[in-house]
């Protein structure tokens, strides 16, 4: 895992250099406060601070409903592609989001891997954002408020510009193809970068009691069972 900085005022351009990567999709705003999950054309567009949208990033891996098989020209029945998309880039993920992402991944790619989901996640580019809490909030109960992993890059944003970690090899292809765009952290970046961890820590008011909820492991186990059973059942 690397970390390098990149001034604020390059964002614009960042994104822009990640469309040689695939379709943006992120956070829009479509009415005061109402955010939709869209792929982007304009950058300026782009509110990767908008804690909440009314699409789930899900529907980037699988749609809510498509063609698994068909036959063409009466050939042989074959798998379909309808569920197959483009190159894609996930813009804005937050760590809430992220976690998500680990748990479908769980379910979709552990024992029996989905060839639909796994098509659509290997050109997934998941780029995190750290995000704001509100009174809404309560990932900080759920152990979800951070992420170490399950992204390409996260942009932690700090006073006039952004701490940048990169954590696999195609999150540094990206950094290695914009190079101009990013110089190495110093120790004030760092000691920003902690303080907004604590302020950030300090914001979440809303806690729930999750004594006796299921980790992410066993919430992942069940629903194997029980696609397992429904299997089995038909």
């Amino acid at each position: 895992m690397q970390s390098l900085r990149m001034k604020s005022e390059l964002l614009p351009t960042f994104l822009h250099s990640l469309r040689a990567w695939g379709t943006i999709f992120a956070p829009v705003e479509r009415a005061p406060g109402v955010f939709s999950l869209e792929a982007i054309y304009d950058v300026r567009a782009a509110r990767p601070d908008a804690l909440r949208t009314i699409v789930p990033f899900k529907k980037l891996l699988l749609k809510p409903r498509f063609t698994m098989m068909e036959r063409r020209d009466g050939s042989t029945t074959q798998p379909s592609a309808d569920n197959d998309r483009e190159p894609t880039i996930f813009f804005g993920a937050h760590p809430c989001d992220i976690h998500a992402l680990r748990i479908l991944d769980m379910l979709h790619l552990s024992d029996f891997v989905d060839p639909y989901y796994k098509r659509n996640r290997d050109k997934l580019v998941v780029i995190g954002y750290g995000c704001a809490p509100d009174e809404k909030c309560f990932c900080e109960s759920l152990g979800t408020s951070s992420a170490d992993e399950g992204f390409d890059m996260f942009l932690t944003p700090l006073e006039g510009r952004y701490l940048v970690t990169i954590n696999t090899a195609r999150g540094d292809d990206i950094v290695q193809a914009n190079r101009a765009l990013f110089q190495p952290t110093t120790r004030q970046d760092t000691r920003d970068h902690i303080e907004r961890l604590k302020k950030r820590q300090e914001a979440f008011s809303l806690q729930l009691d999750v004594t006796d909820l299921p980790s992410d492991n066993e919430v992942a186990g069940i629903v194997i069972a029980l696609a397992g059973i429904a299997l089995v059942l038909r």
